[in-house]
Parts: structure tokens; sequence; C-alpha cells
């Protein structure tokens, strides 16, 4: 991928994130857990009301109520010099998906790889990975918002099944079915010395999940912070980590196996980017990607060809005395008011 010194390679994204699986499953002293495979897995039984998902969930705002913690305000101290623990949440505004205006709100501190999905109340779930979370580190926790963004409540994320491990499930990115389940994708390394891979989880709260299997792995070669688009024609991945060192691309028609395709680079300007988010867009679909502290879009009609939009959606800002160093991760979400929110990462100055 030819980003040029200050960009972020794909190369270089996954060497970090195996370094801080790693050195945060050495730290935890954490130990292997059996992979739960999909047929030894029920499905989730959907409730027929919000009534009996309460029950079904032993008193489920008593739950909810629990796992809120205070997001932690500035930087501290990890395994490196850039990681989750110095970086920060920021977020900006847009009426059309391409010109982004920042609101200059830090959601959070030690918050990285955001994903952001609306339900159909239109409340807004924003997943990332938290250095601290609570009294733990290294966790993928949810941010939620009723208000469009202004405000929001952080809850950590119950993920039954990934017991064992301080990042036994992280770059959380989620989907919701049409039938309101919520599909949540992780990457989880269990040890067995095949590296990590994409695993996805369900429930029907968008905070409980439970680990369902394996939708993607790399035949020993890791796969990194997946990022997930669903097509009337079916379900693409894009991850980092590839063995080419430049990613990995797979397909589905269910969303829960996927199948490698050749990977292919997302070029503007002569210039490759590495794919956070796509979502749906007029006409086709739109995918955000980083590099060289820019944020740029790429658009499809597929979901599988992509040519690069014109202009930046967003550069970095040194002097606004919120962000430094990088801007990556870009994640968007259409509201309902069919305005846009963006979650991206900078460094904290």
């Amino acid at each position: 991928m030819s980003i040029n010194n200050e960009a972020i390679t794909q190369k270089g994204f996954a060497i970090f994130l195996v370094t801080v699986i790693t050195v945060a499953f050495f730290a935890a002293g954490a130990v292997g857990f059996l992979i739960a495979q999909k047929q030894e897995t029920p499905r989730i039984q959907h409730p027929s009301s919000l009534q009996e998902a309460v029950n079904q969930q032993g008193g489920e705002k008593h739950k909810q109520k629990a796992a809120e913690f205070t997001p932690p305000v500035g930087k501290t101290t990890g395994p490196g010099a850039n990681g989750p623990w110095s970086m920060r949440l920021m977020s900006a505004t847009s009426t059309d998906g391409l010109n982004f205006t920042r609101t200059n709100q830090v959601i959070t501190d030690q918050g990285d790889v955001p994903d952001l999905t609306v339900d159909k109340n239109g409340r807004i779930y924003l997943y990332y990975v938290g250095w601290t979370v609570a009294d733990e580190q290294n966790k993928s926790a949810v941010a939620i918002s009723d208000d469009n963004g202004k405000s929001w409540v952080f809850k950590k994320l119950s993920l039954t099944g990934f017991e064992g491990g301080m990042a036994a499930a992280v770059d959380p990115d989620v989907q919701i079915l049409e039938d309101g389940t919520f599909r949540l994708y992780v990457t989880s390394d269990p040890e067995d010395g095949l590296g990590p891979r994409t695993y996805y989880a369900e429930g029907i709260d968008g905070i409980n999940f439970t680990k369902m299997g394996i939708a993607f792995s790399g035949a020993g070669k890791a796969v990194l912070d997946p990022s997930i688009l669903q097509t009337s024609s079916g379900w693409h991945l894009f991850a980092g980590g590839g063995g080419s060192e430049k990613g990995w691309y797979a397909v589905s028609q269910d969303g829960i196996s996927f199948t490698q395709k050749e990977y292919k680079e997302f070029i503007k300007d002569g210039k490759g980017y590495i794919v956070a988010n796509l979502i749906p867009a007029l006409g086709g679909y739109r995918a955000y990607g980083f590099g060289n502290k820019t944020i740029v879009s790429f658009f499809s009609k597929d979901g599988k060809d992509w040519v690069a939009e014109e202009g930046v959606r967003l550069s970095i800002n040194h002097n606004s005395g919120f962000e430094t160093g990088v801007l990556k991760d870009p994640a968007v979400v259409q509201l309902s008011d069919s305005s846009y929110l963006m979650v991206y990462v900078t460094k904290i100055p």
C-alpha cells in the first residue's frame, strides 16, 4: 500500500494491533478458551415483546444500570507510544455524508476503533475499545445516545463466551438485522497458535452478547479490525493483517460465514487508504478510509468495486487544541433526521 511516511500503513496497523492484543493477553495472564462452534450454540430466540426481553434477561434495567461507567479524561500509559491509552474519540456532523463540520466534542478519552449503528427508534450506539473501562483495561464498550450524539451514557459490554483475557474481544463492528438482532463482529485470539480472527456474537439489546462462532479466519495469519457491509446481494468483510500485508476481503450470503476473495486496495490520487467503515448511500454504498492524517471516501454500486470520491471528508487540525498526531478510524452513520454523524480517532495532545 503506497501511503507516505506519515500515513498509517496496513502493515503497521496490523502489527500494532497484534502487539496490543498480545501484550494485553500477557499482562492479564489470560489462558486460552475453547472456540464456541456455531453448531453447538443455539440461535438466540427473540422475545415477542419488550417485557419478555426484560424477563429473559433477569431484570434488564438493573443489569444495564449496573453496567454504566464514567469515561476517563486524559491519557495514561500503556505498552507502547500509541494505543487506546493515548487516543480520544471526537465527532463531526454532515448533511450529505461528504462535507463534515467538527463539533469539538470529546466523546471519551482512551478510546479507539469506533463503530456506529442506529436502531429503529433512532437511538445511537457507539462501540469502541476503551483502555480504561471502569476498573478494567482494553475492553470493548458502548456509548448510547438518545439525542443525536449530543450526550452519551457509557456501558460495559457483556460478552458471554469471551471470558478469560483482557483483550478477549476487541475491534467491535455491529450490524442490526431486520428482526432487531444486534450482531457483533470482534477480533479475538484463543491462543491456539492460529492468531487473531473474526468472531461474531449476537444479542437483543446492544449491550449483552453471546458468542456464536467464527465468521472469518486467516488460516494462521492475523485477521484484525473487521469492517462489515450488508448489501442487497450479500455481505462484505474488510479487515487488516492479511497475508499480503495489505488486508483481507471476504464475502458471505448470511453474514455468518465469510469466504476469502482477492483483496482490492482503496486508492485515491495514487495513495492507498485503510477502510474503516462502510455504509449505505444514495444509489449504492460508501466506504470511509484514512491515511496521511486525512479521512476520505469511496463509492460503490455493489459493494465490490470502489471508486474514490472527490475531495477529503476531514483533515487533521493541529491548531484546535483537541487533536494531534493522527486522524483515523472514522465511523459514520446516518441519523433519523437524515443528517450524518462521524466519530473519529485522534491522539490526545
